[in-house]
């Protein structure tokens, strides 16, 4: 199973530096770095949270669409408000589900044991294992992804 606090460094104050745009608040980083420009405040974790719940309708409830039966570690990029990770790892308590996401301040305050929320930027190569993951999620994060970073990162989410 995949260790998640391996190679786990203190996060950087940059990354919970916010700033107020039109009453909503973003992440500074992101911004600053023409990131990934979608607010981080409560209004964006209950946007997300019904976008899911959404999914979930049009989906009839299934989280999970390759043959991948018994998951054991799966990787959840740009995990948001982190609803789907929090519903796998809910589903299914054997598996390790680790979430990367660049901005930290959506993530709930109580996570499942089983699931590891870390701050990563998904335009920057991973740094996981090759064959770490059953499974990869990457739903939602095209407006977040450099054009020039997309053959790599789906080079990276394949390994």
């Amino acid at each position: 199973m995949v260790d998640p606090q391996r190679d786990t460094i203190e996060v950087d104050p940059q990354y919970l530096e916010v700033v107020t745009i039109h009453d909503r608040e973003f992440q500074k980083y992101s911004i600053d770095n023409s990131i990934h420009l979608v607010p981080v405040d409560e209004e964006e974790a209950y946007r997300l949270e019904n976008q899911h719940r959404v999914f979930n309708l049009v989906f009839d409830g299934r989280l999970i669409f390759p043959p991948v039966t018994s998951p054991k570690n799966v990787l959840d990029c740009g995990y948001g408000a982190a609803s789907w990770a929090m519903e796998l790892a809910e589903s299914y308590p054997d598996c390790q589900v680790i979430g990367i996401d660049i901005s930290p301040q959506l993530k709930p305050d109580e996570t499942p044991a089983n699931f590891e929320p870390q701050l990563d930027d998904i335009n920057l190569p991973f740094t996981f294992e090759s064959n770490t993951f059953d499974l990869v999620q990457s739903r939602m994060v095209g407006g977040g992804i450099n054009i020039s970073r997309w053959p790599s990162y789906l080079r990276d989410i394949k390994r």
